[in-house]
């Protein structure tokens, strides 16, 4: 299937009669992806409609759409926006996105900052391949205390360690496969997270991509995290001219930050899509390649984190030395990347993690007169009080597939089986967005103990 067939079948869901909705800027590369993608949709049976704003709107700090007038008639089932990728449309894209997804409408939203048709081209898309990784970087990540990476330092004589604390944090997956009522990169593959804000504490060495940027492969620009900020006084470069254009994406000439939290670090992720091979100075594609890893400085609240800044700009880091999660409370050390390579699925020590029963149901879940039904309805909660009567709550409009897993997990311990992170990854799902779904309910509600 061609990429943007799969663009609009299966990262969109979008199906036969349909209705697709193109926010595009007026640029010529945007101009042919979209003209593209109108194609595809036609083909296809999707009714389509185009709608135009210029760089000028999108480089405007007040500039947001008036999606009440624009979809006042029937809403579309999905929406792709296509920008550039620059310093002046960034904050743009971001608010957009964040009004689309606060609507409450169940369409599905595809950003796609700085693609063009040319790059979709190069790439090839296998979503079980990247499902299949990011689900176990998903688990690796789910029970991290913090994040340890390791590069070699810019004369590459010893190496650079910067700790990252994600304790807490559920993270996140993008696979590609966009959720309903939310959106998403496409090209996507990566599994990612939100630090601890203003934690990490180190120093790194970037080999690999910025945005505008690839690196040539003796180029290296080191720097340090205190207290999560990038400082910019230890930035240091073998090329004057790059680490100019490297400070610009978060500095003024004078160093002062460009905006608020322009400096911090909002998000750590893992590049599991083996399909991208190339840099290409666009972080939509760099941070995707397998085996790399990526920092994200600057807010995330599009991420529902707490991070607010107007800019969001991605480091790829490629031939990381290593790159860990390490286990809460246990001193494992869980290594994700090794010298630029994935290494999770090969190294992950399941017997090391089976004392802690992260992915295990507790034991003393029912003896605690707390029970959970998983009825037609809805999942029902029975909590016991003071006075040894008990309240029941019924959660309804619980999708049917997540219901069919969380029973499924329910059966498994009734006959006394203790379920492995194997068994548990092997459990069948309609998409991994029930599996992302299923996974933070049961950490919510003690099904699976993560401490």
């Amino acid at each position: 299937m061609a990429v943007l067939e799969k663009l609009l079948k299966e990262a969109l869901d979008l199906s036969q009669g349909d209705k697709l909705f193109v926010l595009e800027q007026d640029s010529e590369d945007v101009k042919v992806l979209a003209q593209e993608i109108e194609k595809c949709a036609i083909k296809s049976s999707i009714s389509i409609t185009r709608y135009q704003i210029s760089r000028e709107q999108l480089s405007r700090d007040d500039y947001r759409p008036d999606f009440e007038d624009i979809f006042k008639e029937e809403p579309p089932n999905g929406i792709i926006l296509l920008t550039d990728l620059t310093k002046e449309t960034t904050p743009s894209r971001l608010t957009i996105l964040q009004d689309l997804t606060n609507k409450g409408n169940p369409w599905r939203i595809a950003s796609m900052p700085g693609v063009t048709f040319s790059h979709l081209q190069k790439q090839a898309l296998d979503f079980d391949q990247i499902i299949e990784d990011s689900k176990y970087t998903f688990f690796a990540l789910s029970i991290s205390n913090s994040i340890r990476i390791y590069t070699e330092n810019s004369t590459k004589t010893g190496l650079d360690f910067l700790e990252v604390p994600v304790q807490s944090m559920i993270p996140i997956l993008s696979t590609g496969k966009i959720a309903s009522a939310r959106w998403g990169n496409y090209p996507s593959g990566e599994c990612f997270v939100l630090p601890i804000s203003f934690k990490a504490e180190g120093k790194v060495t970037l080999r690999g991509s910025f945005p505008f940027e690839v690196m040539d492969q003796n180029d290296w620009i080191s720097f340090n995290l205190e207290k999560g900020r990038l400082i910019q006084k230890s930035i240091k470069s073998n090329k004057r001219s790059m680490k100019r254009r490297f400070e610009s994406l978060f500095f003024t000439e004078g160093g002062k930050n460009i905006w608020k939290n322009s400096n911090a670090l909002s998000e750590f992720g893992v590049g599991t899509n083996n399909g991208i091979s190339e840099l290409t100075g666009l972080p939509i594609f760099d941070e995707k390649i397998h085996g790399t890893f990526h920092l994200g400085i600057g807010g995330n609240k599009q991420f529902d984190g707490d991070i607010r800044c107007k800019t969001h700009f991605d480091l790829t880091f490629k031939n990381a030395y290593r790159v860990t999660s390490v286990v809460k409370g246990f001193g494992v050390e869980i290594p994700i990347i090794e010298k630029g390579k994935f290494v999770l699925k090969d190294t992950f020590n399941y017997s090391q993690l089976s004392n802690l029963k992260y992915f295990s149901i507790p034991a003393n879940f029912f003896v605690m007169h707390t029970g959970i039904k998983v009825l037609q309805e809805g999942i029902q909660f029975r909590y016991s009080t003071v006075r040894d009567s008990s309240v029941v709550i019924t959660v309804r409009n619980v999708p049917e597939d997540d219901l069919i897993l969380i029973s499924n997990v329910l059966d498994k311990y009734r006959s006394g089986k203790i379920l492995s992170f194997r068994e548990l990854l092997k459990l069948k799902t309609t998409s991994h967005d029930v599996f992302e779904r299923v996974i933070k309910f049961l950490f919510l509600v003690g099904l699976l103990n993560k401490k």
